[in-house]
């Protein structure tokens, strides 16, 4: 009878850990483990950058007030203080939520399935009020932040739901295919004329739907190599080489970001790198390198990771150590060779011989101090 008791547990524990997902290419406890992880994770990255935000832009609008800076000042300082504290509080938030998670999908992954459900749960609103511009976005916030932190845990250990990373947003030709389709019917119908008029939205949508068609071709092309997450990535990479994965990922970052996108990720360090050019050129350039090697490594993060923040972060960071540095060593160098190069002055070319007024007093010549107190 006991026996029978702990089957019958351990059923309900396997039945739960296949609604969590995750491929059975890993053990029951490290595929909730995982997938817990992920989910807490994302949602503890949302709700950690919203308090992160509110908290750190509070104190930027108050101590600015403090100072007697005007309401207009306070508020974009309060913007500025609140964007850092989002990015604080979210790594913050999502460490806690990925620990925890892990944590509770370790010790008792029946009740992390139920938890990883619940948060994944599509809410749909009445119909009376889904005319509220992004009201479905808020309502599923729980589903997006879920899905968001299950896809970087993907991208970390190559775990995917059975259902497929459909499942949870990280389908990427699904996901170009839509976009296209909806710049398409955006184009003949006009879309929702709420926040600008149809004949503006059929414009726009007929300007992106070239970009999309090639952005559906580069997803293609990506797939058709493999490798949505770091341990198929490198498997990609040793198999089809290394310039071409990276520039599949390259062509599908290009094609996949609007004239904003672009402006942000390639524009902003191609300006920099052109101002530090110019400076070298002018003769009183130091940064060219930090400059080029900051370029550089930004590009190859969207290379190597453009779909998965975690992934951003880590390969971004580890460039910026190994490309930065290098860039921020040729600086140090052009910097010495131009000091050694510099003609000496008039002074510096005197060196020791240069006169210097010297003072001894009583004491060190062995005279009674002045006053003729001893």
């Amino acid at each position: 009878m006991p026996n029978t008791v702990c089957l019958s547990a351990f059923r309900d524990e396997l039945d739960q850990l296949q609604k969590l997902g995750w491929t059975p290419n890993y053990s029951n406890t490290a595929r909730s483990i995982f997938g817990t992880a992920g989910s807490l994770g994302g949602v503890g990255a949302g709700v950690g950058g919203l308090i992160g935000a509110g908290v750190q832009g509070y104190r930027g609008y108050r101590d600015a007030r403090e100072q007697g800076v005007g309401v207009g000042k306070s508020l974009l300082h309060a913007g500025g203080q609140g964007m850092r504290g989002a990015g604080t509080g979210a790594l913050i938030g999502g460490g806690v939520g990925a620990v925890g998670g892990a944590a509770l999908g370790g010790f008792a992954p029946g009740t992390a399935g139920k938890v990883v459900g619940a948060l994944h749960k599509q809410r749909q609103l009445p119909g009376w009020a889904s005319w509220v511009p992004y009201s479905n976005d808020v309502v599923n916030a729980s589903k997006k932040l879920s899905d968001f932190g299950q896809r970087q845990a993907h991208w970390l250990t190559g775990a995917k739901p059975l259902a497929g990373l459909t499942d949870i947003g990280g389908e990427r030709l699904q996901g170009a295919k839509a976009l296209l389709e909806d710049a398409r019917n955006t184009a003949q119908t006009g879309g929702d004329p709420l926040l600008m008029p149809k004949s503006v939205n059929k414009w726009l949508a007929q300007k992106k739907i070239p970009r999309l068609e090639k952005y559906v071709d580069a997803v293609k092309n990506r797939d058709a190599l493999g490798g949505t997450s770091l341990p198929e990535f490198v498997s990609s990479m040793k198999e089809h080489g290394v310039g071409k994965v990276l520039g599949a990922n390259l062509k599908e970052q290009w094609h996949g970001s609007g004239a904003l996108g672009k402006a942000l990720t390639y524009g902003m360090p191609a300006a920099s790198i052109a101002a530090a050019g110019y400076g070298a050129y002018k003769g009183n350039g130091d940064n060219l390198g930090s400059a080029i090697g900051s370029g550089v490594s930004n590009a190859a993060m969207m290379a190597a990771a453009p779909h998965a923040w975690i992934g951003n972060k880590l390969i971004g960071g580890a460039l910026n150590q190994t490309v930065g540095r290098a860039g921020s060593a040729v600086d140090n160098w052009r910097a010495r060779r131009r000091e050694q190069s510099r003609p000496l002055g008039p002074d510096e070319a005197q060196g020791s011989n240069v006169p210097v007024e010297r003072h001894e007093s009583n004491a060190y010549r062995g005279l009674p101090p002045e006053g003729g107190v001893g």
